[in-house]
């Protein structure tokens, strides 16, 4: 059996956070929700602005480079169609799409 990913969301309302757990449990992905950063696989938060997503980091209402979305999945142990999904859920917007696999 593998270990669950990690993830924190940082600051979110009770909205967002009960949206985005309901997200992950409609399509059966198993996390480990943490209180802090520390040893998270991704952070999650919500910036008044649109910030460019990292790595390790998905801002809502931002933007994210295909090859980091891929990054992200494999952090969460997620399938890449899935990956797009959350993306639209978070309202990311993704650039540089490769083989057009998201939409």
């Amino acid at each position: 059996m593998t270990d669950s990913s990690k993830i924190f969301l940082n600051n979110p309302t009770d909205e967002q956070r009960n949206s985005l757990v309901k997200f992950f449990d409609d399509e059966g992905v198993s996390l480990e929700w943490l209180g802090t950063s520390d040893g998270a696989d991704v952070t999650v938060d919500w910036p008044d602005d649109k910030v460019v997503c990292e790595r390790d980091s998905l801002h809502a209402g931002g933007r994210i480079s295909c090859p980091n979305a891929f990054v992200i999945a494999r952090r969460l142990n997620i399938e890449r169609g899935l990956i797009g999904n959350l993306m639209n859920h978070l309202d990311i917007r993704i650039y540089g799409c490769q083989l057009g696999c998201f939409k």
